[in-house]
C-alpha cells in the first residue's frame, strides 16, 4: 500500500513521530499545509499526526475540511500530548477534536515532549496561569495532564521532559501491517 505520513506539529514532538513511522513504514511524509488533497489521490493509506492543544488536535480540522475526498483510502489519526495515557482524557481529545465525522477512524496517543523554553510567549503565559490553579486543588484531585504540568514545574524537574519513544509507535504499525 502507498503510504504517506501527514503531521501538523508545533514544538516538534509529532514532526519526529511522524518521521519515525515514514521510516518505518517506507512512507512518504508532508506538512498539511504544504499540500492539496488532489495530490493525495494516489495513496492507499494515510495516516495524520498532530500536537494536542488545549484538546484540540493540530492538523484535525484539515482532515474534517478533506476528508470527504479521502473516504475510499485507509485513514488513521494519531495525537501527542505531554500527559501521560489515560483512557477517559484520551477519549475526551479524541471526541472534542475529531466529533462527529471522524470519531470512527483508529485513533492513537502518544506522549512527547515539554520544553518550557521552547515555547512561545503565550504558551509559556498559559501554562503558568494554570500551574497558579493547579496548584490550589488538593493533589488526589488532579487528572494526568495537570500532575504533567506541575512536574514540568517541579524545581528538581529537568528543563526538557522527553517521553518521546520509537516503541509508543507500536499500535500504529501493527494497525497499518493489518489494514
Amino acid at each position: 500500500m502507498k503510504t504517506i505520513i501527514l503531521y501538523k506539529s508545533k514544538y516538534g514532538s509529532a514532526l519526529k513521530y511522524a518521521q519515525w513511522l515514514a521510516d518505518e513504514l517506507g512512507a512518504e511524509l508532508a506538512e498539511t499545509g504544504t499540500l492539496k488533497v488532489s495530490q493525495l489521490a494516489d495513496y492507499d493509506r494515510i495516516i495524520l499526526g498532530g500536537s494536542v492543544f488545549a484538546s484540540g488536535i493540530r492538523g484535525a480540522q484539515w482532515l474534517k475540511k478533506n476528508y470527504p475526498q479521502l473516504r475510499d483510502k485507509q485513514v488513521a489519526v494519531f495525537a501527542v500530548g505531554a500527559s501521560p495515557y489515560e483512557e477517559n482524557a484520551v477519549e475526551k481529545v479524541r471526541q472534542h477534536a475529531l466529533a462527529p465525522e471522524l470519531t470512527e477512524l483508529p485513533f492513537f496517543y502518544l506522549r512527547g515532549r515539554l520544553d518550557e523554553k521552547g515555547m512561545t510567549w503565550p504558551d509559556r503565559k498559559l501554562c503558568g496561569v494554570i500551574k497558579t490553579q493547579l496548584e490550589k486543588k488538593p493533589p488526589d484531585e488532579l487528572v494526568g495532564w495537570e500532575r504533567a504540568l506541575l512536574e514540568a514545574y517541579s524545581p528538581d524537574s529537568p528543563a526538557v521532559l522527553d517521553w518521546m519513544s520509537k516503541d509508543q509507535l507500536d499500535p500504529i504499525l501493527e494497525w497499518a501491517q493489518g489494514v
